[in-house]
């Protein structure tokens, strides 16, 4: 039996049986791949090919012949009859389509349906040569104005020090139907600035998605990359519960688990378990090459593992984490506080040689290791898996 279908309806519930009021155990998208497994009139039984799902969906809309050539990166993008003439359909995010015709602001994938674009503002023309080659998602614009005019749906992804002077760029011409969130790593300062400059009645709710590396550019991304990883959204007092479901429903499909935070509670945390973690790397770094320049010894020839992870990270962008650094301040002036006053205790304890006092702290600190493969949030490999 032929085993490469596809689904042509918008999107459909999957039921455990072949009974409309049946339990519900996933959902098929518009384009998604699945195998027959058997059929009826009414029902076919389909195992869905991206995620293995099993289970039955009516005996109607789906093909054999099909190529995918784009993907829905919106939440919910609105189908048109023709370019502006909306109509209540909708495609959902992680959608298959084959375009067959386009415009400046549409792509068309039917017969009188019509998607509009993702539109991306990048300043770097080493980037947008770099996006073309890569042939990423996404329409580049030359204009700030002409992305913001056609977006639902606006991420701010640049260093926070450049989001007072984008926001009075947008204020121009920004719709108060356009949902506005980032993806800073830091939020105090930032959500002062959003009160300070942004247009009153524009919806801005901020996100920070935890997944990255040291590396930026469009060529170091990957389609997985929020995948089981945490995004926070921050809820304020004029914080909407709309706003709230439409950026958590986003997270979600991209791959993340969303949890809701306060600017307050957000900027603390990190400060402990990204921010001070960075700043430690940079100065460690810092300290070796001091030393190599001193003592003249060749001392990144014998690097060990500890000095090579630190230097990963101390290769991060060094505007971001400036950014970063004042932006959180106060925040991050306790941790190293906290820091150093650790840092003396274990000082105090080498030069007296404190055994029992030394291994009790080796050996409580040993156990986060685990507890943070126990939480998923690193593999069980040594070298962290990277052979």
């Amino acid at each position: 039996m032929q085993n490469n279908y596809f689904f042509k309806g918008q999107f459909s519930n999957i039921y455990k049986k072949s009974n409309k009021f049946s339990e519900i155990t996933s959902q098929i998208l518009y384009g998604e791949k699945f195998k027959i497994l058997s059929k009826n009139k009414k029902w076919i039984k389909i195992k869905t090919l991206f995620d293995n799902y099993v289970g039955y969906i009516k005996n109607k809309e789906y093909t054999d012949t099909y190529k995918v050539t784009h993907k829905v990166y919106s939440l919910k993008a609105n189908i048109f009859k023709k370019p502006n003439n909306k109509t209540k359909n909708l495609l959902p995010f992680g959608s298959k389509i084959s375009v067959i015709n386009e415009n400046k602001k549409f792509v068309k994938f039917e017969t009188n349906k019509w998607l509009k674009k993702i539109f991306v503002y990048e300043k770097s023309k080493s980037n947008i040569a770099k996006i073309k080659k890569l042939k990423l998602p996404g329409t580049i614009v030359k204009s700030l104005k002409d992305g913001v005019l056609n977006s639902d749906l606006i991420i701010f992804c640049t260093p926070m020090s450049e989001y007072k002077k984008l926001i009075l760029k947008i204020n121009n011409f920004i719709s108060s139907k356009t949902l506005i969130t980032d993806i800073g790593s830091s939020k105090i300062e930032t959500s002062k600035i959003i009160k300070k400059f942004l247009k009153k009645g524009i919806h801005w709710t901020q996100s920070h998605p935890i997944t990255g590396s040291e590396v930026s550019g469009p060529e170091h991304g990957k389609d997985n990359i929020f995948d089981n990883k945490w995004c926070i959204i921050i809820k304020e007092k004029n914080t909407t519960k709309s706003n709230l479901n439409t950026l958590s429903k986003f997270w979600k499909k991209v791959g993340s688990k969303v949890v809701i935070m306060t600017v307050e509670k957000h900027d603390k945390i990190f400060s402990i378990t990204s921010h001070l973690p960075h700043l430690i790397a940079y100065n460690l770094v810092k300290s070796a090459q001091d030393f190599e320049k001193k003592q003249s010894y060749p001392l990144m020839k014998f690097s060990a593992g500890g000095l090579r992870d630190f230097s990963r990270i101390a290769a991060s962008n060094e505007i971001m984490w400036r950014d970063i650094f004042f932006n959180n301040k106060n925040n991050i002036s306790k941790a190293i506080d906290l820091f150093i006053k650790n840092l003396n205790e274990f000082k105090k304890d080498i030069n007296s040689r404190n055994n029992k006092s030394i291994l009790k702290k080796l050996i409580k600190t040993k156990k986060v290791r685990s507890k943070i493969i126990k939480l998923k949030q690193d593999i069980d490999k040594p070298d962290f898996g990277r052979n």
